[in-house]
């Protein structure tokens, strides 16, 4: 009898430690990379507690789908669009469809990278970015209609042409933008508002 219960004990013990260093386990593990909106509160400026500033989305992440409606991809165009964001501001791009002032697509760039934007339908169309620093998938968008916007320097920057791009019925076509809030880029923009957007 007291060869079982010192097995008894035994067993306890194994199983008190083995709960004690999964808790320790779960309460230090850190955020993986495949979650892009993991939260990491920093001190910011602002009257709104409830703000948290979250790990920056990864490039071709759509905030705004819930809005706009999910992107509309037409793989066998082969058209393109290669985005070249500013050095010092993450940006979400927009592309407006001109004729049905549908935004097809919403998607997340890092400052100083390029990313390209495959299966763009044909058509013409008009280019608008949001940009500023500290993301936050908890601030207001549009004055509340959506949510996911930058709390720090944030503006919209939006083409002063009627059109930017037409890709038309029967080529294929790829356009380069570089956005750089200098003079050396390509895309002439003027200050638009989020209202426009």
């Amino acid at each position: 009898m007291d060869f079982l219960n010192k097995h008894i004990i035994k067993i306890l013990g194994l199983i008190i430690v083995f709960i004690i260093l999964n808790k320790c386990n779960s309460s230090n593990t850190s955020s993986t990379d495949n979650d892009p909106l993991s939260k990491s509160k920093i001190s910011i400026d602002t009257n709104d507690k409830d703000l948290y500033v979250f790990e920056r989305p990864v490039n071709g992440f759509s905030p705004y789908n819930n809005y706009y409606g999910k992107g509309v991809y037409h793989n066998n165009t082969d058209n393109t669009i290669k985005v070249t964001a500013p050095t010092n501001k993450d940006i979400v791009i927009l592309i407006e469809d001109i004729y049905s002032k549908r935004k097809i697509r919403n998607e997340y760039i890092r400052a100083n990278t390029v990313f390209l934007l495959t299966g763009i339908p044909y058509g013409t169309y008009k280019f608008y970015y949001l940009h500023g620093e500290n993301w936050s998938s908890n601030a207001n968008f549009k004055g509340g209609l959506a949510k996911g916007n930058f709390l720090k320097e944030k503006g919209v920057g939006k083409s002063d042409k009627i059109f930017d791009v037409e890709f038309e019925v029967g080529y294929t076509g790829t356009y380069s933008l570089t956005l750089q809030l200098v003079s050396n880029g390509n895309l002439n923009t003027i200050t638009g508002s989020e209202s426009e957007l």
